[in-house]
């Protein structure tokens, strides 16, 4: 395309009519007749005519429109100068004769420009992959020098700062040509992060076109943004900090929330978690109305080189003079005050009032993310799912797999749950979006994993030890282990998805199991254990994710298939198990299920549990646990008249309970009745625990407790049977073999008090 250099750079007015064009998908024209030719060549249709005139419409092709998005992102990001159109060129040479080069998008603002080419790809159902832009980034390498020194004499700014962008649509960029790139000092940019630049417009409006620059200068210094300020230095538990007061409009070009890497196909939603838009709207307003702030935004100066600090007076280890701020964008990440500072962000306060902030230097990102944690946490309530993933997005930049490790379980999982092609989509609780219904939080998941040792575990020396899901890439182990977790786990449970869909998708609120908590916990402890089972001895972190599921696949469809048998009151049997020791019964019935259907499916965990789970002993439990309580209740009774006489019920310690018993008789209009006979084992239980130990000692159990309390400990343990024996649930061998030592006991010391009470007028149960 032939190009005419500088035509149709506009700004003011002439910007918002070339805006009205970029939006429209297709373009149509009224003409005269004879012109008709001249449009179809260019690409035109005839969609009708009169006798005068013909409609013509053009449609945009796809890199059309892809090259207008890119000029309407920075469009609604304020740039003060943009091309209008496509017939937009830059000098390359002195050369008269030779054209000058087209330019897909240019922008600038104040002390920046950006010349920008865009390449999309015709793939609908995915990216194109093996495209070379070698070529490309050769000669915008070789331009690059001339056509920054054309802009800056253009704009008559010899300080004017130009960035060159390739900027891909459905491409697979290779790491080849990333590095030529990367040499060239050529930004990269790709279809997703336009997308992330236009949400942070959402939140943040024009403050979003920092993050932009911040890609494509991040490593260059641009003198326009820094300042010198006076400032106060100090140490704070070894770390040196600034205090320093300044005005938004300084510091918003170097801020920043949000540790992200550029192309990520999954963008990071920090500021979507951190930053509510209503909030911003809401300060904002009170910024306007002459609000002000006191406490400090907090912030860690985040530069390869150390702020320069002028001392014009020092005492001790406090001294004050002048700070010179780096002029890097994206140098400050900002630990608390988010909405402080971002609610400036288009407001003529920025310039014109200040805020106090204090600052760190060069915070390794997992002391940054504890100090956010530690303000949030203890000095106001901030959700644990939050704080978990601000955390997970520091220390996935980590080089340690220690710390890389969690992090990346949180953010796999969350990337699941948002993609509606996963099995996990929208299952997992995400607090800071309206519409998460999911009953699973991240909070869960980490715990589970962590215990299930997945990816790895710590070693007693502070080392990791690799699970079967981690990947041993030398290259890039993170992201290496990041798809193998994320295969694994969608192949895995797709398994749940196809064999009992309805209890995979049922919600906990519907009576729901599979995906909750408590079952997801139980289910990832199965999974770890049956890796271990099917691939004793080898070297699981070499396996490939679908190398690695297809070794317990069967198993896996075995407990899929076993859960979709269950009855609903099955079901509730499983959901009536609660906290840790709830989730590991869990746990050991699911790998009974399975070893039900495959014999070779069985280690000593499996052996031992079937042994302390034989039904023989929820038997024993439950054909005398009856007849005990009906012993315990008589004997109550008899101790009762013994110490008390029928007037027991006026005792200070039993007075709550005597008139619950007596609303109990009104009920059942029997009032002249004595308030004993009334008596059920959940009262009676009320009764022995509110009442004196030198009274009670026939329910005592532990000659060895310190405490009465301790000595009658044994009631929790019957009413723990008495729950279970209701919810159909099995019973232990080390429970039913205490429950047969305390009744043992009781038994005896009912036998030997009955001889020294008096058992006249004593009523029984009915």
């Amino acid at each position: 395309m032939t190009s005419t250099p500088w035509k149709n750079l506009v700004s003011g007015n002439d910007l918002d009519e070339a805006s009205a064009v970029r939006k429209k998908s297709k373009i149509s024209v009224s003409i005269e007749l004879h012109k008709v030719s001249e449009y179809t060549s260019n690409g035109y249709e005839e969609e009708s005519r009169n006798s005068k005139k013909a409609k013509m419409v053009y449609v945009k092709k796809q890199f059309e429109q892809f090259e207008d998005q890119v000029w309407l992102t920075l469009y609604k990001l304020k740039f003060t100068f943009m091309n209008s159109g496509s017939d937009f060129g830059i000098p390359v040479s002195d050369d008269p004769d030779l054209s000058p080069k087209q330019i897909d998008v240019f922008a600038s603002d104040g002390n920046v420009a950006l010349v920008i080419e865009c390449k999309s790809a015709e793939c609908p159902d995915g990216v194109r992959k093996g495209h070379d832009f070698k070529p490309n980034l050769i000669e915008i390498s070789k331009n690059k020098e001339y056509q920054t020194n054309a802009i800056r004499k253009y704009f008559n700014n010899p300080d004017m700062e130009v960035g060159f962008v390739l900027f891909t649509n459905k491409y697979d960029v290779s790491d080849a040509n990333k590095r030529i790139a990367n040499s060239a000092g050529i930004s990269v940019l790709n279809e997703f992060d336009l997308q992330y630049y236009n949400t942070l417009y959402k939140i943040l409006g024009e403050y979003a076109k920092y993050q932009i620059l911040s890609d494509i200068f991040r490593d260059k210094k641009i003198n326009s943004i820094g300042c010198n300020v006076p400032a106060v230095r100090g140490i704070v538990s070894g770390h040196i900090i600034y205090s320093f007061l300044i005005e938004p409009s300084k510091i918003l070009p170097l801020a920043y929330v949000a540790h992200r890497k550029v192309n990520e196909t999954k963008f990071d939603q920090t500021y979507q978690r951190m930053i509510n838009a209503r909030k911003l709207n809401e300060i904002k307003e009170f910024i306007v109305n002459r609000g002000f702030f006191a406490n400090s935004v907090i912030v860690n100066i985040d530069s390869e080189e150390e702020p320069v600090f002028d001392c014009l007076t020092a005492e001790g280890n406090t001294s004050c003079g002048i700070l010179h701020l780096p002029g890097h964008y994206k140098s400050m990440w900002v630990i608390d005050g988010q909405h402080r500072l971002f609610s400036f962000a288009g407001l003529k306060e920025a310039s014109s009032t200040t805020i106090p902030v204090t600052a760190f230097y060069n915070l390794d990102k997992e002391t940054q993310s504890r100090i956010f944690v530690d303000i949030n946490h203890k000095q106001k309530k901030v959700d644990s799912n939050l704080l978990i993933s601000i955390e997970s997005q520091s220390k996935l930049q980590s080089n340690k797999p220690s710390e890389w490790a969690d992090a990346l379980n949180v953010v796999t999982f969350s990337e699941m749950s948002e993609d509606p092609n996963s099995v996990f989509y929208r299952k997992i609780k995400d607090n800071f979006k309206s519409d998460s219904n999911g009953d699973i939080t991240i909070y869960s998941l980490l715990t589970a994993m962590r215990k299930a040792k997945l990816i790895g575990s710590g070693g007693s020396n502070k080392t990791f030890i690799p699970g079967p899901l981690y990947s041993d890439s030398k290259q890039d182990p993170v992201e290496a282990t990041r798809e193998k977790v994320k295969k694994f786990m969608e192949k895995t449970f797709k398994i749940f998805d196809d064999c009992c869909p309805e209890k995979w998708n049922c919600s906990k609120d519907d009576g729901g199991y599979l995906a909750t908590n408590n079952g997801m916990t139980a289910i990832l402890y199965t999974i770890s254990e049956a890796l271990q089972i099917a691939n004793m001895g080898k070297d699981m972190t070499q396996m490939s994710a679908e190398r690695l599921e297809k070794t317990i696949e069967r198993y896996i469809k075995a407990l899929a298939i076993s859960f979709n048998d269950l009855t609903d009151d099955d079901i509730k049997v499983f959901k009536n198990r609660q906290g840790a020791q709830g989730q590991e019964l869990s746990h050991k019935e699911m790998l009974v299920m399975i070893h039900k259907t495959y014999d070779e499916f069985n280690n000593s965990k499996i052996t031992n549990y079937l042994k302390e789970s034989d039904l023989q002993f929820t038997k024993i439990v439950k054909d005398d646990i009856d007849v005990i309580e009906k012993q315990i209740i008589n004997h109550l009774k008899r101790v009762l008249l013994k110490n008390y006489e029928h007037e027991w019920y006026k005792e200070p310690e039993f007075n709550q309970i005597g008139k619950q018993l007596n609303d109990i008789r009104f009920e059942n209009g029997n009032i002249s009745d004595p308030l004993e006979n009334f008596i059920d084992i959940d009262i009676a239980y009320d009764i022995i625990e509110a009442g004196k130990q030198r009274k009670f000692k026939s329910f005592e159990f532990k000659p060895d407790g310190t405490t009465y309390k301790d000595k009658i400990s044994w009631i929790t343990l019957f009413k723990n049977l008495r729950n279970k024996i209701n919810s159909n649930e099995k019973i232990m061998k080390n429970e039913a073999t205490k429950y047969l030592s305390v009744c043992e006991v009781l038994r005896a010391h009912f036998l030997t008090d009955e001889e020294d009470l008096d058992d006249e007028n004593i009523s029984t149960p009915n």
